[in-house]
């Protein structure tokens, strides 16, 4: 498998194939694939293409349009990541090695572009197109990341799915939006291809073009409002691109692309102002008091970084959100506030943080007195903020961190990546809509347990989303007798159903005393209690 597939659609380009080809295959960098799509060209394109032999993957079709043109390359294509070319651009001889080199060091980050030289005709350079940092919000409003300065990873659009062929001439924006949704965009800022301007460009013989780029701003907008789940901001935004159309419909006010440009920019600055400065805020503002009047602590929001946030709370905590998974932040953050109304003894106690997320549990055992806390958490990203967590709040002597997941037994396991609005969620369910599969370093669970010290109170927490059950289940019951309480957050997706995990630990000895949410605290007992009795009693359990 090579590690790069380039992709090049042309139709009708005889003029400049044969010059966006050698750019190709000219890289410093060697490790790829050129793949050429004959969108149903009638000139000397097949032809030209030909002379290649196996230089070259290509193939002709009917004449469907640039973006089926694409999705025919990326069926062909073998690399872990995708470029692509227009057939009258050009690529420098290092922008293989230069986009490489930044995916594999930031592996966070799902796309990453460039900016551009101008060029004429003849092939002159005319100036440099810069284009800027990624910003999720000017995205909404202007298309400034070019197809031909692009490189991004498959899984890219194992997440997000197909260039959009219905949407002509822009399909390339609304295939970076919704890759923005669900990874991070990178940029270098240097010119790594070259744009060329004639009179043949699609752009400039489209029919009405401003009327075609009205129309395709208002359509992908429509869609980004319908993803995601209708936020009330974003409808402000669609709201302006459906007026801008059907102004631009009036006979002469939409033939003037000066007026147009330049106005367009104004009301761009404008928006960004109502609704990136001060709606937003208004918006997270509102999130704040309602968390606070909820749960009785005033969270503290600061920036601390980029994308990076820290939030203080009255309990003494610190923990950093994320922009990237700013509104789940908030959500777990919040949920650690249930354990106030547990009245659980944490004093030199040993925490099994199964799951461990970003940390909060574990940082609020700790401030509750844990002797120590052993986390587990799978997932990379989560993880590493995991670790700031910790050394923000310098209790890095009494955390033991685990960048793998707790399983029945030990060893390599296939892990399922799911999206979750805007954030993604490892797994072991079978039934999820699998993004990507990854692959796992997993302990066993009674392993972990037979290493604890058995003369400490032991607490374990565990999300169950997926095979945890069975995680539950396969505890030894000479383990079993060491922990002294669990803390069960039951998702809707669970393949295990309150009643099935209420019997399972009362049959060893385990209380349902109370819950909250979609979390069971259970404490050790000896004496009997049935699901009968949880059922008799639950309008009376404290929520």
């Amino acid at each position: 498998m090579v590690k790069v597939s380039i992709i090049i659609p042309v139709y009708d380009g005889e003029k400049y194939i044969r010059e966006a080809v050698d750019s190709a295959l000219n890289q410093t960098y060697k490790d790829f694939e050129i793949i050429v799509i004959d969108d149903g060209s009638k000139d000397n394109t097949p032809n030209i293409l030909e002379t290649y032999g196996s230089k070259i993957k290509w193939k002709s079709q009917e004449n469907k349009g640039q973006a089926s043109a694409i999705n025919e390359g990326i069926n062909m294509a073998e690399g872990k990541y995708l470029a692509y070319l227009d057939a009258d651009d050009v690529c420098l001889p290092e922008r293989f090695e230069n986009q490489v080199k930044y995916l594999d060091e930031h592996p966070n980050v799902g796309l990453v572009y460039s900016d551009r030289y101008q060029i004429n005709e003849n092939g002159e350079t005319q100036r440099i197109m810069k284009s800027q940092p990624h910003n999720n919000f000017v995205l909404l409003q202007d298309s400034y990341i070019p197809r031909s300065a692009v490189m991004h990873k498959r899984e890219c659009l194992d997440a997000v799915g197909s260039f959009d062929e219905s949407i002509t001439g822009s399909d390339d924006w609304d295939m970076w939006i919704r890759i923005s949704e669900k990874f991070e965009m990178g940029y270098i800022s240097k010119p790594l291809v070259k744009y060329r301007v004639h009179k043949e460009n699609i752009s400039l013989i489209r029919p009405k073009r401003l009327d075609h780029w009205r129309y395709t701003k208002m359509r992908i907008l429509e869609k980004t409002y319908e993803r995601r789940e209708r936020p009330f901001w974003l409808k402000i935004v669609l709201i302006r691109a459906k007026i801008e159309w059907r102004i631009g419909k009036i006979p002469l006010l939409g033939e003037f692309p000066i007026v147009w440009w330049m106005g367009d920019k104004v009301l761009n600055y404008v928006e960004r102002i109502l609704v990136g400065k001060i709606l937003l805020n208004v918006i997270a503002l509102e999130k704040n008091l309602l968390f606070a009047l909820k749960y009785r602590h005033l969270p503290l929001i600061r920036k601390i970084r980029k994308r990076e946030y820290y939030i203080t709370s009255f309990k003494g905590l610190k923990v950093i959100l994320t922009e990237k998974d700013y509104g789940t932040d908030m959500g777990v953050f919040s949920e650690i506030f249930w354990l106030e109304r547990y009245n659980t003894n944490y004093k030199n106690s040993q925490v099994f943080d199964f799951g461990a997320h970003k940390g909060y549990y574990t940082l609020y055992a700790l401030l509750k007195g844990a002797s120590n806390v052993h986390s587990y958490e799978p997932n990379e990203f989560n993880f590493e903020i995991l670790k700031k967590n910790i050394e923000l709040n310098r209790l890095s002597i009494k955390v033991v961190l685990n960048n793998c997941a707790v399983d029945n037994e030990s060893g390599i396991k296939d892990f399922y990546v799911s999206g979750m609005g805007w954030s993604h969620s490892l797994c072991q369910r079978d039934d999820t809509k699998i993004i990507k599969s990854v692959k796992v370093r997993i302990q066993s669970i009674n392993a972990v347990l037979a290493s604890a010290d058995h003369n400490k109170r032991t607490i374990i927490k565990m999300d169950i989303e997926g095979k945890e059950c069975d995680v539950i289940y396969s505890i030894h019951d000479t383990l079993m007798q060491y922990i002294s309480e669990f803390f069960i957050e039951l998702h809707p997706f669970a393949p295990c159903t309150e009643e099935e995990m209420i019997e399972y630990l009362r049959d060893r000895q385990f209380k349902l005393v109370s819950i909250s949410g979609d979390v069971l605290h259970f404490k050790k007992i000896q004496s009997s209690f049935t699901v009968g009795d949880w059922y008799e009693n639950k309008a009376n359990v404290n929520r």
